[in-house]
Protein backbone atom coordinates (compact mmCIF):
# COMPACT_ATOMS: atom_id res chain seq x y z
CA UNK A 1 0.00 0.00 0.00
CA UNK A 2 1.46 3.54 -1.45
CA UNK A 3 0.69 6.39 0.80
CA UNK A 4 1.96 10.33 -0.34
CA UNK A 5 4.42 12.25 2.07
CA UNK A 6 1.29 14.42 3.10
CA UNK A 7 -0.95 11.22 4.10
CA UNK A 8 2.31 9.93 6.40
CA UNK A 9 2.78 13.60 7.46
CA UNK A 10 -1.45 13.50 8.49
CA UNK A 11 -1.39 10.02 10.28
CA UNK A 12 2.34 11.06 12.29
CA UNK A 13 0.46 13.86 13.56
CA UNK A 14 -2.59 12.18 14.25
CA UNK A 15 -0.35 9.28 16.20
CA UNK A 16 1.61 12.17 18.21
CA UNK A 17 -1.43 13.57 18.83
CA UNK A 18 -3.35 10.75 20.16
CA UNK A 19 -0.07 9.67 22.68
CA UNK A 20 -0.11 13.16 23.91
CA UNK A 21 -4.00 13.56 24.84
CA UNK A 22 -3.29 9.82 26.65
CA UNK A 23 -0.62 11.69 28.95
CA UNK A 24 -3.97 13.92 29.94
CA UNK A 25 -1.63 16.79 30.70
CA UNK A 26 -0.24 19.73 28.44
CA UNK A 27 2.96 20.02 31.13
CA UNK A 28 4.10 18.27 34.08
CA UNK A 29 4.81 20.75 37.13
CA UNK A 30 8.38 21.56 37.80
CA UNK A 31 9.21 21.10 41.61
CA UNK A 32 12.54 22.11 41.13
CA UNK A 33 11.56 25.66 40.49
CA UNK A 34 10.84 28.51 43.13
CA UNK A 35 6.64 27.51 43.84
CA UNK A 36 4.74 29.95 45.02
CA UNK A 37 1.04 29.00 42.91
CA UNK A 38 -2.22 27.88 42.73
CA UNK A 39 -1.59 24.33 40.31
CA UNK A 40 -4.67 24.04 38.58
CA UNK A 41 -4.01 24.59 35.26
CA UNK A 42 -1.43 21.35 35.48
CA UNK A 43 -4.40 18.99 36.44
CA UNK A 44 -6.04 17.12 34.80
CA UNK A 45 -9.67 17.04 35.76
CA UNK A 46 -11.68 13.37 36.00
CA UNK A 47 -14.94 13.13 37.04
CA UNK A 48 -16.42 10.02 39.07
CA UNK A 49 -18.56 7.78 37.46
CA UNK A 50 -22.01 7.30 39.08
CA UNK A 51 -24.14 3.85 39.87
CA UNK A 52 -20.85 2.26 39.16
CA UNK A 53 -18.75 -0.09 41.93
CA UNK A 54 -15.99 1.89 44.14
CA UNK A 55 -13.79 0.10 42.15
CA UNK A 56 -15.01 2.44 39.55
CA UNK A 57 -13.84 5.23 41.18
CA UNK A 58 -10.60 4.02 43.16
CA UNK A 59 -7.10 5.20 42.49
CA UNK A 60 -6.19 2.44 40.46
CA UNK A 61 -9.37 2.71 38.12
CA UNK A 62 -8.40 6.45 37.77
CA UNK A 63 -4.98 5.81 37.06
CA UNK A 64 -6.43 3.96 34.06
CA UNK A 65 -8.67 6.23 32.78
CA UNK A 66 -6.37 8.88 33.04
CA UNK A 67 -3.38 6.49 31.12
CA UNK A 68 -6.28 5.87 28.43
CA UNK A 69 -6.57 9.70 28.17
CA UNK A 70 -9.85 10.27 29.75
CA UNK A 71 -10.38 13.39 31.65
CA UNK A 72 -10.09 16.92 30.49
CA UNK A 73 -7.48 19.95 31.11
CA UNK A 74 -8.27 22.61 33.70
CA UNK A 75 -8.68 26.21 32.00
CA UNK A 76 -7.60 28.35 35.36
CA UNK A 77 -4.98 27.69 38.01
CA UNK A 78 -7.76 28.23 40.99
CA UNK A 79 -10.38 25.21 40.33
CA UNK A 80 -14.04 25.92 40.96
CA UNK A 81 -16.82 23.17 40.56
CA UNK A 82 -19.55 24.95 42.42
CA UNK A 83 -22.24 22.12 43.98
CA UNK A 84 -21.45 18.76 42.12
CA UNK A 85 -22.38 15.65 43.85
CA UNK A 86 -19.63 14.09 41.73
CA UNK A 87 -17.16 13.38 43.81
CA UNK A 88 -13.54 14.94 41.33
CA UNK A 89 -10.04 13.93 40.77
CA UNK A 90 -7.10 16.40 40.00
CA UNK A 91 -3.88 14.41 38.26
CA UNK A 92 -1.11 16.08 38.40
CA UNK A 93 1.99 14.89 36.60
CA UNK A 94 4.79 16.15 38.41
CA UNK A 95 9.13 16.25 37.45
CA UNK A 96 11.78 17.18 39.43
CA UNK A 97 14.56 17.92 37.38
CA UNK A 98 17.35 18.85 40.57
CA UNK A 99 19.76 15.99 41.44
CA UNK A 100 18.14 14.88 44.89
CA UNK A 101 14.55 14.93 46.49
CA UNK A 102 12.66 17.94 46.84
CA UNK A 103 10.38 18.73 49.51
CA UNK A 104 7.16 21.00 49.09
CA UNK A 105 3.64 21.79 50.91
CA UNK A 106 0.53 20.50 49.28
CA UNK A 107 -1.67 23.02 50.24
CA UNK A 108 -5.53 23.23 49.47
CA UNK A 109 -7.09 26.52 50.34
CA UNK A 110 -10.50 25.49 51.47
CA UNK A 111 -11.49 25.14 54.85
CA UNK A 112 -14.88 23.11 54.43
CA UNK A 113 -14.49 20.24 52.45
CA UNK A 114 -15.56 16.84 53.54
CA UNK A 115 -13.54 14.09 51.78
CA UNK A 116 -9.68 15.16 50.61
CA UNK A 117 -7.52 11.60 49.34
CA UNK A 118 -3.96 12.68 48.41
CA UNK A 119 -2.36 9.62 46.56
CA UNK A 120 1.39 9.98 45.19
CA UNK A 121 3.24 7.43 42.80
CA UNK A 122 6.51 7.05 41.14
CA UNK A 123 5.62 5.09 38.43
CA UNK A 124 3.30 2.60 39.79
CA UNK A 125 4.67 2.39 42.93
CA UNK A 126 2.58 4.60 45.93
CA UNK A 127 4.86 6.49 47.75
CA UNK A 128 2.03 8.00 50.01
CA UNK A 129 -1.48 7.98 50.40
CA UNK A 130 -3.06 10.54 53.09
CA UNK A 131 -6.98 11.08 53.78
CA UNK A 132 -8.06 14.82 54.73
CA UNK A 133 -11.08 16.45 54.93
CA UNK A 134 -13.53 17.98 58.09
CA UNK A 135 -14.96 14.77 58.56
CA UNK A 136 -11.62 14.08 61.00
CA UNK A 137 -11.29 15.50 63.95
CA UNK A 138 -9.19 18.30 63.50
CA UNK A 139 -6.59 16.88 66.00
CA UNK A 140 -5.63 14.00 63.33
CA UNK A 141 -4.34 16.89 60.54
CA UNK A 142 -1.46 16.29 59.82
CA UNK A 143 -0.56 19.62 59.58
CA UNK A 144 -1.68 21.97 62.12
CA UNK A 145 -3.60 24.38 60.04
CA UNK A 146 -7.08 25.53 59.30
CA UNK A 147 -6.63 24.48 55.79
CA UNK A 148 -5.76 21.19 54.57
CA UNK A 149 -1.82 20.72 53.83
CA UNK A 150 0.23 18.15 53.38
CA UNK A 151 4.27 18.21 53.32
CA UNK A 152 5.21 15.63 50.51
CA UNK A 153 8.99 14.62 49.25
CA UNK A 154 8.94 14.19 45.32
CA UNK A 155 11.40 12.24 44.04
CA UNK A 156 13.97 12.73 41.14
CA UNK A 157 12.40 12.70 37.82
CA UNK A 158 8.96 11.94 37.16
CA UNK A 159 6.53 11.04 39.30
CA UNK A 160 2.42 11.72 39.45
CA UNK A 161 -0.22 13.15 42.14
CA UNK A 162 -3.74 12.28 42.22
CA UNK A 163 -5.90 14.46 44.71
CA UNK A 164 -9.72 13.11 44.95
CA UNK A 165 -11.77 15.77 46.19
CA UNK A 166 -15.50 15.22 47.50
CA UNK A 167 -18.44 16.99 49.61
CA UNK A 168 -21.45 18.50 49.61
CA UNK A 169 -20.52 21.99 50.26
CA UNK A 170 -19.54 23.85 47.36
CA UNK A 171 -16.22 22.23 45.40
CA UNK A 172 -13.74 25.48 45.57
CA UNK A 173 -10.45 23.85 44.55
CA UNK A 174 -7.33 26.91 45.11
CA UNK A 175 -4.49 23.97 44.86
CA UNK A 176 -0.96 25.48 46.04
CA UNK A 177 2.28 23.96 46.06
CA UNK A 178 5.09 26.28 48.21
CA UNK A 179 8.32 25.91 49.42
CA UNK A 180 8.67 26.96 53.05
CA UNK A 181 9.76 30.44 52.57
CA UNK A 182 6.33 31.30 50.61
CA UNK A 183 4.46 29.37 52.34
CA UNK A 184 5.76 31.44 55.73
CA UNK A 185 4.96 34.56 53.61
CA UNK A 186 1.50 33.77 52.94
CA UNK A 187 0.91 32.94 55.91
CA UNK A 188 2.19 35.96 57.68
CA UNK A 189 0.23 37.79 55.25
CA UNK A 190 -3.07 35.84 55.98
CA UNK A 191 -2.76 36.94 59.47
CA UNK A 192 -2.55 40.47 59.40
CA UNK A 193 -5.32 40.31 57.41
CA UNK A 194 -7.44 38.62 59.89
CA UNK A 195 -5.68 40.73 62.52
CA UNK A 196 -7.18 43.82 60.45
CA UNK A 197 -10.61 42.14 59.92
CA UNK A 198 -10.94 40.14 63.48
CA UNK A 199 -9.96 43.44 65.38
CA UNK A 200 -12.00 45.96 63.74
CA UNK A 201 -15.41 43.99 63.94
CA UNK A 202 -14.40 43.47 67.53
CA UNK A 203 -14.08 46.89 68.37
CA UNK A 204 -16.87 47.79 66.50
CA UNK A 205 -18.73 44.97 68.19
CA UNK A 206 -18.18 45.85 71.54
CA UNK A 207 -18.76 49.51 71.23
CA UNK A 208 -21.93 49.27 70.24
CA UNK A 209 -22.88 46.85 73.00
CA UNK A 210 -21.57 49.15 75.24
CA UNK A 211 -23.36 51.36 73.60
CA UNK A 212 -26.68 49.85 73.84
CA UNK A 213 -26.29 49.02 77.77
CA UNK A 214 -25.62 52.40 79.09
CA UNK A 215 -28.08 54.03 76.72
CA UNK A 216 -30.79 51.23 76.60
CA UNK A 217 -30.39 51.43 72.36
CA UNK A 218 -32.20 47.91 70.85
CA UNK A 219 -30.53 49.35 67.56
CA UNK A 220 -26.57 49.39 68.97
CA UNK A 221 -27.36 45.58 70.54
CA UNK A 222 -28.99 44.34 67.60
CA UNK A 223 -25.87 45.77 65.34
CA UNK A 224 -23.75 44.03 68.15
CA UNK A 225 -25.02 40.50 67.78
CA UNK A 226 -25.28 41.30 63.72
CA UNK A 227 -21.19 41.93 63.68
CA UNK A 228 -20.92 38.52 66.24
CA UNK A 229 -22.83 36.54 63.84
CA UNK A 230 -20.44 37.90 61.25
CA UNK A 231 -17.79 37.17 62.93
CA UNK A 232 -18.80 33.41 63.73
CA UNK A 233 -20.15 33.13 60.16
CA UNK A 234 -16.71 33.94 58.99
CA UNK A 235 -14.50 32.28 61.83
CA UNK A 236 -17.17 28.91 60.18
CA UNK A 237 -16.12 29.56 56.73
CA UNK A 238 -12.63 30.06 56.71
CA UNK A 239 -11.71 26.82 59.28
CA UNK A 240 -10.75 29.24 62.14
CA UNK A 241 -13.89 28.26 64.22
CA UNK A 242 -13.08 24.50 63.83
CA UNK A 243 -9.77 25.34 64.88
CA UNK A 244 -10.07 27.21 67.52
CA UNK A 245 -13.36 26.66 69.28
CA UNK A 246 -14.99 23.23 68.25
CA UNK A 247 -11.87 21.00 67.43
CA UNK A 248 -12.96 17.61 68.17
CA UNK A 249 -16.78 18.19 67.29
CA UNK A 250 -16.98 16.92 63.69
CA UNK A 251 -20.71 17.24 63.57
CA UNK A 252 -20.83 20.96 64.85
CA UNK A 253 -18.04 21.57 61.82
CA UNK A 254 -20.77 19.81 59.77
CA UNK A 255 -23.19 21.87 60.37
CA UNK A 256 -21.15 25.43 61.42
CA UNK A 257 -21.71 26.99 57.97
CA UNK A 258 -25.40 26.23 57.84
CA UNK A 259 -26.16 27.62 61.27
CA UNK A 260 -23.83 30.78 61.30
CA UNK A 261 -24.73 31.91 57.75
CA UNK A 262 -28.45 31.10 59.25
CA UNK A 263 -27.55 33.91 62.21
CA UNK A 264 -25.69 36.57 60.16
CA UNK A 265 -28.82 36.24 57.45
CA UNK A 266 -31.70 36.66 60.68
CA UNK A 267 -29.60 39.04 62.69
CA UNK A 268 -29.15 41.28 59.41
CA UNK A 269 -32.51 41.64 58.90
CA UNK A 270 -33.66 41.85 62.67
CA UNK A 271 -31.12 45.14 62.99
CA UNK A 272 -32.77 46.07 59.35
CA UNK A 273 -36.09 46.60 60.91
CA UNK A 274 -34.73 48.18 64.12
CA UNK A 275 -32.58 50.61 62.76
CA UNK A 276 -34.97 51.73 60.09
CA UNK A 277 -38.01 51.60 62.39
CA UNK A 278 -39.67 49.52 59.86
CA UNK A 279 -42.67 48.34 62.29
CA UNK A 280 -43.73 52.16 62.50
CA UNK A 281 -43.26 53.27 59.13
CA UNK A 282 -44.27 50.21 56.77
CA UNK A 283 -46.26 47.80 58.65
CA UNK A 284 -46.43 45.29 55.40
CA UNK A 285 -42.98 45.29 54.83
CA UNK A 286 -42.19 44.69 58.62
CA UNK A 287 -44.44 41.78 58.30
CA UNK A 288 -43.17 39.87 55.49
CA UNK A 289 -39.33 40.18 56.23
CA UNK A 290 -40.64 38.38 59.84
CA UNK A 291 -42.65 35.93 57.99
CA UNK A 292 -39.81 35.25 55.69
CA UNK A 293 -37.17 35.00 58.75
CA UNK A 294 -40.04 32.16 59.96
CA UNK A 295 -39.94 30.21 57.01
CA UNK A 296 -36.02 30.48 56.58
CA UNK A 297 -35.24 29.25 59.75
CA UNK A 298 -38.25 26.11 59.50
CA UNK A 299 -36.67 25.26 56.33
CA UNK A 300 -33.62 25.52 57.84
CA UNK A 301 -34.05 22.79 61.16
CA UNK A 302 -35.74 20.76 58.85
CA UNK A 303 -32.69 20.23 56.99
CA UNK A 304 -30.86 19.56 60.04
CA UNK A 305 -33.51 17.44 61.49
CA UNK A 306 -33.42 15.41 58.17
CA UNK A 307 -29.90 15.12 58.13
CA UNK A 308 -29.91 16.69 54.51
CA UNK A 309 -26.20 18.89 54.57
CA UNK A 310 -26.40 19.35 51.09
CA UNK A 311 -29.78 20.85 50.84
CA UNK A 312 -29.23 22.87 54.08
CA UNK A 313 -26.11 24.86 51.80
CA UNK A 314 -28.04 25.04 49.07
CA UNK A 315 -30.64 26.70 51.05
CA UNK A 316 -28.61 29.03 52.68
CA UNK A 317 -26.96 30.29 49.59
CA UNK A 318 -29.66 30.81 48.27
CA UNK A 319 -31.35 32.31 51.45
CA UNK A 320 -28.29 34.73 51.01
CA UNK A 321 -29.86 36.07 47.58
CA UNK A 322 -32.63 37.22 49.14
CA UNK A 323 -31.50 38.44 52.46
CA UNK A 324 -29.38 40.88 49.92
CA UNK A 325 -32.93 41.71 48.04
CA UNK A 326 -34.85 42.05 50.89
CA UNK A 327 -32.40 44.80 52.46
CA UNK A 328 -31.87 46.43 49.28
CA UNK A 329 -35.93 46.92 49.22
CA UNK A 330 -35.70 47.55 52.85
CA UNK A 331 -33.21 50.46 52.09
CA UNK A 332 -35.10 52.19 49.22
CA UNK A 333 -38.25 52.07 50.96
CA UNK A 334 -37.11 53.62 53.55
CA UNK A 335 -35.34 56.28 51.03
CA UNK A 336 -38.89 56.64 49.79
CA UNK A 337 -40.09 57.38 52.99
CA UNK A 338 -37.57 59.23 54.16
CA UNK A 339 -36.68 57.73 57.24
CA UNK A 340 -34.19 59.06 59.26
CA UNK A 341 -30.61 58.04 57.95
CA UNK A 342 -32.17 55.86 55.29
CA UNK A 343 -28.97 57.20 52.61
CA UNK A 344 -26.26 56.36 55.53
CA UNK A 345 -28.36 52.35 55.88
CA UNK A 346 -28.53 51.94 52.06
CA UNK A 347 -25.03 52.70 50.91
CA UNK A 348 -23.91 50.65 53.90
CA UNK A 349 -25.17 47.53 53.51
CA UNK A 350 -25.25 48.13 50.23
CA UNK A 351 -20.94 47.33 50.82
CA UNK A 352 -22.01 44.38 52.09
CA UNK A 353 -24.46 43.12 50.13
CA UNK A 354 -22.06 43.28 47.17
CA UNK A 355 -18.83 41.69 48.72
CA UNK A 356 -21.34 38.44 50.10
CA UNK A 357 -23.02 38.23 46.57
CA UNK A 358 -19.37 38.39 44.95
CA UNK A 359 -17.96 35.65 47.30
CA UNK A 360 -21.31 33.71 47.07
CA UNK A 361 -21.32 33.55 43.47
CA UNK A 362 -17.50 32.96 43.33
CA UNK A 363 -17.91 29.77 45.64
CA UNK A 364 -20.95 28.72 43.95
CA UNK A 365 -18.92 28.83 40.75
CA UNK A 366 -20.88 31.38 38.61
CA UNK A 367 -17.38 33.64 38.58
CA UNK A 368 -13.94 32.71 38.20
CA UNK A 369 -12.19 32.14 41.26
CA UNK A 370 -10.07 34.34 42.49
CA UNK A 371 -8.44 35.75 45.77
CA UNK A 372 -9.92 38.93 45.86
CA UNK A 373 -13.33 37.59 45.12
CA UNK A 374 -13.29 34.94 47.53
CA UNK A 375 -12.22 37.60 50.14
CA UNK A 376 -14.87 40.36 48.84
CA UNK A 377 -17.23 39.42 51.56
CA UNK A 378 -15.08 40.62 54.22
CA UNK A 379 -13.95 43.80 52.77
CA UNK A 380 -17.29 44.83 52.14
CA UNK A 381 -18.35 44.00 55.36
CA UNK A 382 -15.78 46.11 56.41
CA UNK A 383 -16.88 48.92 54.35
CA UNK A 384 -20.72 48.11 55.84
CA UNK A 385 -19.56 48.09 59.51
CA UNK A 386 -17.52 51.56 59.16
CA UNK A 387 -20.67 53.41 57.65
CA UNK A 388 -23.30 51.60 59.72
CA UNK A 389 -21.10 52.59 62.68
CA UNK A 390 -21.11 56.16 61.65
CA UNK A 391 -25.20 55.95 60.98
CA UNK A 392 -25.39 54.59 64.05
CA UNK A 393 -23.39 57.22 65.84
CA UNK A 394 -25.94 59.81 64.04
CA UNK A 395 -28.69 58.39 65.12
CA UNK A 396 -27.40 58.21 68.97
CA UNK A 397 -26.18 62.06 68.49
CA UNK A 398 -29.90 62.89 66.95
CA UNK A 399 -31.52 60.64 69.52
CA UNK A 400 -29.51 62.81 72.20
CA UNK A 401 -30.77 65.92 70.77
CA UNK A 402 -34.34 64.86 70.51
CA UNK A 403 -33.95 64.11 74.24
CA UNK A 404 -32.37 67.25 74.91
CA UNK A 405 -34.58 69.33 73.20
CA UNK A 406 -37.75 67.65 75.01
CA UNK A 407 -36.12 68.23 78.55
CA UNK A 408 -35.13 71.57 77.76
CA UNK A 409 -38.54 72.12 76.26
CA UNK A 410 -40.04 70.39 79.18
CA UNK A 411 -38.08 73.04 81.71
CA UNK A 412 -39.23 75.86 79.84
CA UNK A 413 -42.23 78.03 80.07
CA UNK A 414 -43.41 77.79 76.89
CA UNK A 415 -44.97 81.73 76.57
CA UNK A 416 -41.47 83.30 77.92
CA UNK A 417 -39.33 80.80 77.49
CA UNK A 418 -37.78 81.14 80.60
CA UNK A 419 -37.92 78.64 83.30
CA UNK A 420 -40.77 76.64 84.50
CA UNK A 421 -41.26 75.21 88.11
CA UNK A 422 -39.81 72.09 87.32
CA UNK A 423 -36.79 73.61 86.07
CA UNK A 424 -36.17 76.04 89.26
CA UNK A 425 -36.17 72.90 91.55
CA UNK A 426 -33.60 71.08 89.15
CA UNK A 427 -31.29 74.25 89.01
CA UNK A 428 -30.93 75.01 92.54
CA UNK A 429 -30.32 71.24 93.60
CA UNK A 430 -27.31 71.21 91.56
CA UNK A 431 -26.30 74.53 92.93
CA UNK A 432 -26.85 73.39 96.49
CA UNK A 433 -24.58 70.16 95.40
CA UNK A 434 -21.51 71.99 95.43
CA UNK A 435 -19.31 71.48 98.66
CA UNK A 436 -19.06 74.92 98.68
CA UNK A 437 -22.23 75.46 99.15
CA UNK A 438 -22.87 72.83 101.74
CA UNK A 439 -24.27 75.46 104.03
CA UNK A 440 -25.90 78.62 102.03
CA UNK A 441 -27.26 81.31 102.62
CA UNK A 442 -30.75 81.80 100.02
CA UNK A 443 -32.87 84.38 99.15
CA UNK A 444 -36.35 84.12 97.14
CA UNK A 445 -37.97 87.24 95.35
CA UNK A 446 -41.70 86.44 94.33
CA UNK A 447 -43.17 88.75 92.05
CA UNK A 448 -46.80 89.39 90.70
CA UNK A 449 -48.19 91.61 88.24
CA UNK A 450 -50.67 94.58 89.59
CA UNK A 451 -54.14 94.65 87.76
CA UNK A 452 -52.76 91.78 85.23
CA UNK A 453 -56.48 90.89 85.16
CA UNK A 454 -57.58 93.93 84.16
CA UNK A 455 -55.17 94.22 81.32
CA UNK A 456 -56.36 91.16 79.84
CA UNK A 457 -59.56 92.02 79.68
CA UNK A 458 -59.49 95.60 78.54
CA UNK A 459 -56.10 95.13 76.04
CA UNK A 460 -56.38 91.06 75.43
CA UNK A 461 -55.05 88.49 76.06
CA UNK A 462 -52.39 89.02 73.27
CA UNK A 463 -51.24 92.09 75.04
CA UNK A 464 -51.22 90.52 78.31
CA UNK A 465 -48.98 87.85 76.35
CA UNK A 466 -46.62 90.63 75.34
CA UNK A 467 -46.33 91.91 78.98
CA UNK A 468 -45.52 88.69 80.60
CA UNK A 469 -42.97 87.66 78.06
CA UNK A 470 -41.45 91.69 78.28
CA UNK A 471 -41.25 90.73 82.33
CA UNK A 472 -39.00 87.68 81.81
CA UNK A 473 -36.41 89.00 79.69
CA UNK A 474 -36.39 92.42 82.15
CA UNK A 475 -35.96 89.66 85.21
CA UNK A 476 -32.94 87.63 83.10
CA UNK A 477 -31.35 91.38 81.98
CA UNK A 478 -31.81 92.68 85.44
CA UNK A 479 -30.37 88.71 87.29
CA UNK A 480 -26.78 87.59 88.23
CA UNK A 481 -25.35 84.91 86.68
CA UNK A 482 -26.20 82.68 89.05
CA UNK A 483 -29.75 83.93 90.11
CA UNK A 484 -32.55 81.39 88.64
CA UNK A 485 -35.43 83.01 87.34
CA UNK A 486 -38.42 80.53 86.54
CA UNK A 487 -42.16 82.08 85.78
CA UNK A 488 -44.07 80.51 88.87
CA UNK A 489 -47.80 80.45 87.52
CA UNK A 490 -50.12 82.85 85.64
CA UNK A 491 -48.72 86.53 86.54
CA UNK A 492 -46.02 85.62 89.40
CA UNK A 493 -42.63 85.28 88.28
CA UNK A 494 -39.95 83.90 91.11
CA UNK A 495 -36.35 84.50 91.43
CA UNK A 496 -33.67 82.08 93.70
CA UNK A 497 -30.63 83.99 94.91
CA UNK A 498 -28.02 81.29 96.19
CA UNK A 499 -25.30 83.20 98.79
CA UNK A 500 -27.56 86.19 99.00
CA UNK A 501 -28.16 88.28 101.81
CA UNK A 502 -31.52 89.88 102.46
CA UNK A 503 -30.21 93.14 102.43
CA UNK A 504 -28.06 92.77 98.68
CA UNK A 505 -32.11 90.84 97.49
CA UNK A 506 -33.81 93.96 98.60
CA UNK A 507 -32.06 95.50 95.81
CA UNK A 508 -31.94 93.34 93.60
CA UNK A 509 -36.38 93.03 93.94
CA UNK A 510 -36.31 97.36 93.81
CA UNK A 511 -34.06 96.91 90.51
CA UNK A 512 -36.76 94.50 89.33
CA UNK A 513 -39.41 96.80 90.26
CA UNK A 514 -38.63 99.56 88.98
CA UNK A 515 -36.95 98.11 85.17
CA UNK A 516 -40.96 96.87 85.14
CA UNK A 517 -42.56 100.52 85.79
CA UNK A 518 -40.24 101.47 83.68
CA UNK A 519 -40.06 99.13 80.39
CA UNK A 520 -43.09 97.51 80.66
CA UNK A 521 -45.39 100.05 80.30
CA UNK A 522 -44.31 101.44 76.82
CA UNK A 523 -46.28 98.21 75.18
CA UNK A 524 -49.51 99.03 77.36
CA UNK A 525 -52.09 101.45 76.61
CA UNK A 526 -51.37 104.85 77.98
CA UNK A 527 -53.61 104.85 80.87
CA UNK A 528 -52.47 101.19 81.87
CA UNK A 529 -49.29 101.43 84.24
CA UNK A 530 -47.26 97.85 84.66
CA UNK A 531 -46.80 97.19 87.99
CA UNK A 532 -45.47 94.56 90.33
CA UNK A 533 -45.59 93.73 94.46
CA UNK A 534 -42.80 91.74 95.56
CA UNK A 535 -42.17 89.94 98.80
CA UNK A 536 -38.02 89.25 99.98
CA UNK A 537 -37.38 86.02 102.43
CA UNK A 538 -34.07 85.06 102.94
CA UNK A 539 -32.63 82.13 105.56
CA UNK A 540 -29.99 79.93 105.76
CA UNK A 541 -30.26 76.13 103.97
CA UNK A 542 -28.24 73.37 105.20
CA UNK A 543 -30.06 70.73 102.64
CA UNK A 544 -32.93 70.15 100.32
CA UNK A 545 -34.62 66.54 100.69
CA UNK A 546 -37.19 66.74 99.01
CA UNK A 547 -37.11 70.43 98.08
CA UNK A 548 -38.72 71.50 101.73
CA UNK A 549 -36.42 74.06 102.88
CA UNK A 550 -36.87 75.78 99.56
CA UNK A 551 -40.23 75.08 99.43
CA UNK A 552 -40.33 76.86 103.55
CA UNK A 553 -38.30 79.96 101.77
CA UNK A 554 -40.40 80.75 98.84
CA UNK A 555 -43.69 80.35 101.29
CA UNK A 556 -42.47 83.23 103.46
CA UNK A 557 -41.04 85.45 100.54
CA UNK A 558 -44.99 84.77 99.11
CA UNK A 559 -46.39 85.83 102.45
CA UNK A 560 -43.96 89.20 102.23
CA UNK A 561 -45.97 89.40 98.27
CA UNK A 562 -49.54 89.11 99.75
CA UNK A 563 -48.13 91.49 102.37
CA UNK A 564 -46.99 94.04 99.14
CA UNK A 565 -50.70 93.56 97.59
CA UNK A 566 -51.76 94.78 101.23
CA UNK A 567 -49.99 98.15 101.43
CA UNK A 568 -51.27 99.33 97.69
CA UNK A 569 -49.30 97.25 95.58
CA UNK A 570 -45.95 98.41 93.46
CA UNK A 571 -43.76 97.92 96.67
CA UNK A 572 -41.19 95.82 98.00
CA UNK A 573 -41.85 93.63 101.04
CA UNK A 574 -39.27 91.82 102.73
Amino acid sequence: MNYSIKQYVFFLIIIATTLFSRLGYSQPLDVSQQNNLAVGSYATIITERINESDQATSVEAILMRFRQGEGYQAKTNYLNFGFDDKGKWLVIPIKNNSLSTINKRISLETSWLDSIDIYHFDNDKLLLKQQLGDQYPYSERVIDSRYFELDIDFPIKDSLLLVRISSPDPLVVPLYIRDNESRYQALTTETYRYGIVYGAIIALMLYNFLIAISMKSRSNLLYSVYMLAFLMMNTAYTGHGFSWFWSESVTFQKWSNTLFMSGHIITGLLFSLEFLYLKQYCKPLYRLVLIYLGLMAGAILLSILFNDHAASIRLVFVNTIIFSMLVILIGGVAIKKKIPLAYYFFFATLMGISGALVTSATVWGLIEYNSIAYLAIEIGILLEALLLSLALAAKFNQIEAEKNLAMKLANLDPLTQINNRRALYVDFEKILASPLNNKMEVSVIMIDLDNFKILNDTQGHDMGDTVLKDVARILVQESRPNDIIARWGGEEFIAILPNTALATAVVIAEKYRLAINKDVTLHAAEKTIISASIGVATKYIHSNKDNTELKMLINLADKQLYKAKNLGKNCVVF
